[in-house]
């Protein structure tokens, strides 16, 4: 009842959608010159009416599924993606805190990266993965031991600091306190104020990890300089 039903050009170029009883888009056709035509179909949970599988070009040689999990939030926890709806590979799965904010992420079928993100007591994100790319530091301890052994370890960290004792744990490689965050300014208006990220490079024989710090300064109409 008053929703879009297709839209067309000159060129023949053409979009079209057909909906469930509830209004949501079920499948959605489109069409364009020269590349042809595909097919995109939507199921949905009858009772939470969220997306439990997206299925492209069913029956094609490009044939692609994707598929959500979700938790008792309505948050997605897993992706999954198939060639066939048979066979599943496991994309990426999703943790969460307690009190709602994102705690990792893993991607891949085999465990190829996690990320771990660390906030300060406001909730402002602080980190992800450990800027030192040491096993011991990493939140999740990916690639260590434990329930994340089976992950390769980070080949990726980053720390954002806003002001000194943000967070305050001896020896944390959060600690905004440290060498690098040093010639920065403190700021307390939610600003960042510095950021180390860091980046290991593999070779065959040599693993190298490379770092990188930025200082960021702000004007007092809170416009960066």
């Amino acid at each position: 009842v008053d929703r879009l039903s297709f839209m067309t050009n000159d060129m023949g170029d053409t979009i079209a959608y057909s909906y469930n009883a509830t209004g949501q888009i079920e499948k959605l056709y489109q069409y364009v010159d020269g590349l042809g035509a595909s097919l995109c179909e939507y199921e949905f949970d009858a009772s939470s009416g969220l997306i439990q599988e997206i299925v492209l070009n069913r029956g094609r040689a490009d044939e692609f599924h994707m598929r959500h999990l979700y938790d008792e939030d309505q948050r997605v926890t897993e992706t999954f993606s198939s060639r066939d709806g048979r066979v599943w590979s496991r994309d990426g799965a999703v943790e969460y805190y307690g009190h709602g904010l994102l705690k990792r992420q893993e991607l891949g079928h085999y465990g190829v990266q996690g990320q771990d993100f660390v906030y300060n007591i406001h909730q402002k994100l602080i980190g992800i993965n450990a800027p030192s790319l040491e096993g011991e530091d990493d939140p999740g301890a990916d690639g260590e031991s434990g329930t994340h052994a089976w992950v390769s370890p980070d080949v990726f960290g980053l720390h954002l600091a806003h002001y000194r004792g943000e967070f305050g744990r001896d020896g944390s490689p959060f600690n905004a306190s440290n060498a690098s965050h040093d010639e920065a300014q403190d700021l307390f208006h939610d600003h960042i104020a510095s950021g180390l990220n860091a980046a290991k490079v593999v070779m065959v024989w040599l693993h190298v990890i490379t770092q990188d710090f930025e200082e960021i300064r702000f004007t007092s109409m809170s416009k960066i300089q």
